[in-house]
């Protein structure tokens, strides 16, 4: 009996058999993605166990990390596949463990992992119909179609079984032996992909039964597999009482990174008038991609690869301190977060030795909401109309208002007192305290705000479209204070 047989037989058996336990684990190290919240495992094999890696696949020593499934996505080109990662994720596979690849359209950098196990990606076509083949129909039923969004690519390999084609009959979808495991392909534009999981499960109807036949290496069941997270990456280091996690292949990145901590954060902490609030902003990892990061308290993450960094440093300057400013107005978040934290980000530019950078970045926020409100007087920060006759925006707009209006109401008040935003985090630290207020919103912003100035903004803010309210406040108003 040939192995062609044999792997149908093997699929089809999987089909009845009882399911097993599948322990996978995401590749984050090399590209870093939305699926570093679960997302994959929550769609394909929903109720099964997974987690994150961020270290290299040395350190996370595969053969000992409790899993049956290997998530890899494109890499970054900063992070490309070493010929170490290449043979350790070959041995994951030839002990039995499954290798799920998503090669994105057009030129990719899984090359040299593709040709570990003996494929070839083919040359990325237009989008357009995408049949099952039998060995799919066999294992997912027929009663379903394939889903392309955009383009894809086609692949080929040594005795590759092919579970979808195009028209002309090119594979598209294809496995692999690889010793006593699988290799499986499936195109980026195949899987769900969309940030805001509108296109939840995509193509899930065939994905998750082709993923549970060639489950083969059985894990303990109730087990867990044994990732390297966000703060377990290759090395640590603390700089300025601030613990930096990072893998050996953003290493040279972090060398470039810790002259930026080094400037930056005295800068930061002058321009907030405040040290950081208690374990904040304690832990910083970096992640191997050019856009994105986030912050959760003692956590930051950030994309070393922002702005072609480290050729150009001005915008990891500005994007630190806009995720380390997340972290510094807590425990109360600001009405404006995410403008704020970019306009401080601005001015640590400016104080870094970027001054025309930063002011260039500034006045084009303001510029873009002056657009849609030359007088800064007829929508809120919300983007809501508030004088009549002032037409409805798009979201796109709404979002260009917010940011623009924050930062010319920031620049405006910075202009009467040069050192507002430290007047401004000092008074609320001092006043925004857990446990005297409940919440902090713009009526207690603008309460706030009129201690830093010395004087009462409800009636300018009001002039301006928002609208606070001076007894709704949680925090007195500067005259009922004296």
């Amino acid at each position: 009996m040939n192995r062609q047989c044999l792997w149908i037989m093997a699929a089809c058996a999987a089909c009845v058999a009882e399911a097993k336990q599948i322990n996978s684990i995401v590749d984050l190290a090399h590209s870093f993605s939305f699926y570093a919240d679960g997302r994959f495992s929550s769609q394909y094999t929903p109720g099964q166990p997974w987690a994150r890696n961020l270290a290299s696949f040395k350190a996370l020593d595969l053969p000992n990390a409790n899993a049956n499934l290997l998530l890899l996505s494109d890499p970054q080109p900063q992070a490309p596949f070493t010929e170490e990662d290449c043979a350790l994720v070959k041995a994951f596979a030839e002990s039995g463990g499954l290798v799920v690849m998503l090669p994105p359209p057009g030129k990719n950098m899984f090359g040299e992992m593709l040709a570990t196990f003996g494929i070839q990606a083919g040359e990325a076509v237009a989008g357009g119909k995408v049949l099952p083949a039998d060995a799919l129909k066999t294992i997912a039923g027929s009663d379903f179609s394939i889903g392309v969004r955009g383009r894809f690519s086609i692949f080929n390999g040594p005795e590759a079984r092919v579970f979808a084609a195009d028209a002309e009959g090119n594979p598209v979808v294809i496995a692999v032996h690889a010793g006593e495991g699988y290799v499986l392909v499936i195109p980026r534009g195949m899987i769900s992909e969309d940030p805001g999981s509108r296109d939840r499960d995509y193509n899930a109807e065939w994905v998750r039964p082709l993923i549970e036949a060639h489950i083969v290496k059985e894990v303990p069941e109730g087990s867990h597999p044994r990732g390297r997270d966000f703060t377990r990456q290759d090395f640590r280091e603390t700089l300025h009482g601030v613990t930096f996690h990072y893998s050996t292949y953003l290493a040279p990145y972090y060398a470039a990174m810790k002259e930026i901590v080094q400037t930056a954060t005295p800068l930061i902490e002058k321009r907030m008038g405040v040290p950081l609030a208690g374990e904040n902003a304690s832990e910083v990892a970096l992640l191997a991609t050019g856009g994105g990061g986030f912050s959760s308290g003692p956590l930051i993450a950030l994309a070393v690869f922002w702005e072609n960094f480290p050729a150009r440093r001005e915008g990891m300057i500005e994007f630190l301190t806009h995720e380390s400013t997340h972290s510094w107005v807590l425990p109360f978040p600001e009405v404006w977060n995410e403008p704020i934290a970019t306009y401080v980000g601005d001015l640590v530019m400016m104080d870094a030795g970027y001054p025309e950078e930063g002011t260039r970045r500034i006045q084009e926020q303001i510029r873009r909401a002056a657009r849609l409100d030359p007088g800064m007087t007829d929508y809120g920060l919300d983007g809501a109309a508030t004088v009549p006759g002032a037409r409805a925006l798009t979201p796109g707009e709404a979002t260009d208002l917010h940011w623009g209006k924050t930062f010319w109401i920031l620049e405006e008040l910075r202009k009467e007192n040069p050192a507002v935003l430290a007047d401004y985090f000092q008074a609320k630290r001092r006043l925004a305290v857990p446990g005297k207020i409940k919440r902090y919103g713009i009526n207690e912003t603008v309460a706030v705000m009129s201690f830093a100035m010395k004087r009462d903004l409800f009636g300018w803010f009001a002039q301006h479209g928002i609208k606070a309210d001076r007894a709704a406040s949680e925090i007195k108003d500067q005259k009922e204070e004296k």
